[in-house]
């Protein structure tokens, strides 16, 4: 629950208890009906004095103006506008989080977000400031801004405030509580504090020159950080999804899209209490499913809120729904309780079910940690074959219609299917693998698919599962594994289940396929027995199998080490924003950092998704995936230079994917197997490279002395710029002697200029620093 401080001031100081709106209620229909009127009672000036409160460590002051109050619904007002003059005062308990706040906003000096502003449409489930106000009477008008701000959260957030709202009202203990102010500096910003999410504070902008939304901050409330201000992320559902039992009708061909079905869906949803008292249940559902009905084991129907976002406006296609499906139950339900659900929807899909929102998911938290049974019933034209997840139990045909039911006993974090129209199928025989089947369509003459290529795709992922079984020391399942090839470019993994883009089948750039072929293998680990606790430690499943699949071609491609290094080269360029590798296979020049002021802005690995800003709206990918990667190559050049070989750097990877086999680790686990297997205190590393965003600039020179005995001194100096007093760094050094002789050494980077002594042997033929790009930075010669 959130903490509302009182404050001694001047003015009229609000001495909270919790609001009604965390009381048990059970909203109907027509209370989200009330609350989308946003009807207004008539202004009224503040009280003398104006009004102060605290939301943890938020603190608001409206100091003089007017304001109107939305007509209540369930004993609470949910919602004012406010004109006048106000202020919110932040500090940043977060060092991390303030951080990247300087960076986003250009101050170095911040401390507190500080923000003036004149207008305030505010929506919330009780609270201050309206729970010291007058209760207004039923009733009034609408107000221009109000409903225009709630415009744009439609259409740039695809939000349904009201339903969320709503949510909150349904939910015991519950808080939602949105207040977006217009400041004279940076517009409209909107802060929130929803009890649902793992992260319950943040604040947000829109950059309205990139038509992008950028997070500015996001914390934990008080009693859940850490004494240095970190989030814990802890999540609390509601419920817990037990098994889901999908029966899909796939014989309709899409009208507007021939490589599309249109989908009719019926999916039950067998799940248990884990709050008490809960009347209103949140799911996350595609934003193009339209809902027919919602009803419960008995067949009754349920009243349910998904508000239809494209009816709405006209910048979005009218197919588009609110993510956000709010089931209404009768009456509250009590923790423990087991409840089944059917939801019957249509769905635009592809010939394959991608992610996770093509059935209901838990919100906020819920998500991939839901692990899952599942039964698909599934009918198709007779002229295709289907290929899903789990066992086929049962297979019929029905006039000119072919059903299969596919069971899955073990729990998975989600479930998919592939459809061909003329499948060719083949087993993989690869000792010491799982049984392996790889599919694809050669019934498409516009695919170019064949039964050769098709079967290169099959060895591939048998050479790539056969490779980190043995890398990892951690064997997969002995179930029945599939590769199946989908119209697309793009790859996701599910468990013992890959979509492997068909597109890349007909490439034949070496090393670039067999990259990601074993990336998408690698998820196996790196995502499905090793998952990751939140957003901000997602790069733990993409970094990692970017590594592992780079590892792969290093290990087993012809040419293996050179390619090796191409992509690291290549992947450096990407993240400083450098195009001088976009020929490269493994060049990406759509997802570099190219903008200047893009790369003072851009937020850390840690931050996840939200690391993305207006310039550089494909940080996540860049980031997440492209600098994952390099932070491990760093790791590992580092382990080896202090340990003399790779050994350490494999022990870590097997530590941490044994120790964390079935769990969602934090990126503070990983540095806990960091530790345990090269002992030393490693959280200047992970503080640089995984919740930091800089990257230094090394400036150098060298000059070749006499030293005793016929030897050498190598006198190096490096100039460090671009990155904070005390950033420090391990950085290589090589020399050359002569032909296929060569010295390696390494300098501890921690100062803004400093020179170094190393001996040599003999004088070296050439010194380079930083040799291939081991370290992420950008070098010169001074």
């Amino acid at each position: 629950m959130p903490r509302f401080t009182p404050l001694v001031r001047g003015c009229l100081t609000l001495i909270l208890a919790l609001p009604a709106a965390l009381a048990a209620q059970t909203p109907t229909r027509a209370d989200y009906d009330r609350l989308a009127a946003h009807r207004l009672a008539a202004p009224t000036a503040l009280p003398d004095g104006g009004l102060d409160w605290q939301i943890d460590v938020a603190h608001w002051t409206l100091a003089s103006g007017a304001l109107r109050q939305q007509e209540p619904v369930l004993g609470v007002v949910p919602g004012l506008w406010f004109e006048g003059r106000g202020h919110l005062e932040m500090p940043i308990p977060d060092e991390v989080e303030r951080r990247q706040l300087r960076r986003l906003l250009e101050e170095p000096d911040l401390d507190s977000l500080v923000l003036d502003f004149d207008r305030m449409v505010l929506r919330s489930s009780g609270g201050p400031p309206m729970s010291r106000l007058p209760l207004p009477s039923a009733g009034g008008t609408t107000e221009s801004t109000f409903e225009s701000r709630h415009e744009h959260y439609f259409e740039i957030l695809q939000l349904d405030v009201d339903s969320r709202v709503l949510a909150a009202l349904g939910q015991p203990g519950a808080f939602f509580w949105q207040a977006d102010i217009h400041t004279a500096e940076h517009d409209w910003v909107t802060f929130t504090y929803d009890s649902q999410r793992p992260e319950e504070i943040s604040v947000e902008r829109f950059d309205g020159a990139h038509a992008f939304l950028e997070s500015w901050l996001a914390l934990d409330r008080a009693p859940d950080r850490t004494p240095s201000g970190r989030p814990t992320s802890l999540v609390a559902p509601l419920y817990d999804i037990r098994h889901v039992d999908i029966r899909a009708d796939l014989t309709k061909v899409s009208r507007k899209f021939s490589s599309a079905i249109d989908g009719g869906f019926r999916t039950r949803i067998d799940l248990g209490m884990v709050a008490d008292g809960v009347s209103i249940l949140p799911f996350l559902l595609h934003p193009l499913a339209e809902v027919a009905a919602v009803t419960d084991q008995a067949g009754a129907p349920l009243d349910f809120i998904r508000d239809h976002i494209g009816a709405r406006t006209t910048a979005f296609s009218k197919d588009l729904y609110d993510t956000s499906l709010l089931v209404l139950l009768p009456a509250p339900v009590a923790r423990g309780t087991s409840l089944s659900l059917e939801v019957e929807y249509q769905l635009r899909v592809p010939k394959y079910a991608a992610g996770r929102a093509w059935y209901p998911m838990g919100r906020d938290g819920g998500g991939l940690h839901d692990s899952h049974t599942a039964r698909l019933e599934l009918v198709t034209d007779d002229r295709y074959d289907l290929q899903a997840m789990g066992a086929l139990v049962e297979e019929r045909e029905a006039d000119d219609h072919k059903v299969t039911v596919w069971a899955v006993a073990q729990p998975v974090k989600m479930v998919t299917f592939t459809m061909q129209k003329d499948l060719y199928a083949e087993d993989v025989e690869h000792e010491g693998i799982p049984p392996l089947t790889v599919a694809g369509d050669i019934g498409d003459p516009d695919s170019g698919l064949n039964e050769e290529r098709i079967s290169l795709v099959g060895v591939d992922t048998a050479n790539a599962i056969d490779y980190l079984q043995q890398l990892l020391a951690m064997p997969l399942p002995d179930t029945h594994f599939y590769a199946v090839l989908i119209p697309s470019s793009h790859g996701q993994a599910f468990e013992g289940f890959l979509h492997l883009g068909g597109f890349t089948a007909l490439l034949d750039t070496p090393a670039a396929v067999e990259r990601f072929r074993a990336h998408e293998a690698a998820h196996q680990w790196w995502g499905h027995i090793v998952g990751w606790n939140g957003y901000r430690d997602q790069w733990l499943s993409e970094g990692f199998a970017e590594y592992m699949a780079l590892m792969f071609v290093h290990d087993t491609v012809d040419n293996g080490p050179k390619i090796f290094q191409e992509a690291i080269t290549a992947y450096s360029n990407e993240v400083q924003g450098s195009i001088k590798t976009a020929f490269s296979r493994f060049a990406r020049p759509g997802l570099a950092l190219l903008t200047a002021r893009g790369a003072e802005r851009v937020g850390p690995i840690g931050h996840g998704w939200r690391a993305a800003i207006g310039e550089t709206p494909t940080a996540y990918q860049t980031l997440t995936y492209t600098k994952g990667a390099l932070v491990l190559h760093m790791l590992r050049t580092m382990t080896s230079q202090m340990t003399g070989s790779d050994d350490a750097f494999v022990a870590i990877l097997r530590d941490f994917v044994k120790t964390n086999a079935g769990g969602d680790p934090t990126t503070e686990d990983f540095r806990a197997a960091v530790e345990r297997q090269v002992p030393a205190d490693w959280s200047w590393f992970f503080d640089q490279w995984v919740f930091g965003a800089e990257i230094p600039t090394y400036a150098w020179d060298y000059e070749i002395v006499p030293g005793a005995a016929g030897s050498s001194i190598l006198r190096l100096t490096v100039e460090q710029r671009g990155v904070s007093p005390g950033f420090r760094m391990l950085v290589p050094v090589e020399v050359e002697f002569g032909k296929n002789e060569t010295g390696k050494l390494a300098v501890f980077v921690d100062q803004p200029l400093e020179t170094f002594e190393l001996e040599l042997p003999k004088r070296p033929r050439k010194v380079i620093f930083n040799p291939g790009d081991a370290v992420l930075a950008s070098v010169k010669k001074r």
